[in-house]
């Protein structure tokens, strides 16, 4: 009989005991330059950063519009508020 059965084994224990962390696609991307990447993955990193910048612009013009309205409306709701005042302007 033997230990036939420890050499099967050893194939298992050596992966198990493989503390070494695997490599990816996405490792290897994200530590290569611009110019090791290939064509298409550059086409793809330029097409998401230029999408992602024209978002930025469009959330910047969204909330600049917004504050401005927000502050429109308050200075009307205060207007509104002093001409409607129980005393009319009138003092004490």
């Amino acid at each position: 009989m033997g230990y036939g059965w420890q050499r099967g084994w050893q194939p298992v224990r050596a992966i198990l005991a493989n503390t070494e962390h695997a490599t990816t696609a996405h490792d290897l991307a994200a530590t290569a330059t611009r110019d090791e990447l290939p064509a298409r993955v550059r086409g793809a990193v330029d097409h998401r950063s230029a999408t992602l910048g024209r978002r930025a612009l469009e959330y910047v013009r969204w909330h600049t519009a917004v504050t401005l309205d927000n502050a429109a409306c308050d200075a009307r709701s205060n207007d509104i508020g002093l001409v409607r005042s129980n005393d009319a302007g009138v003092e004490l």
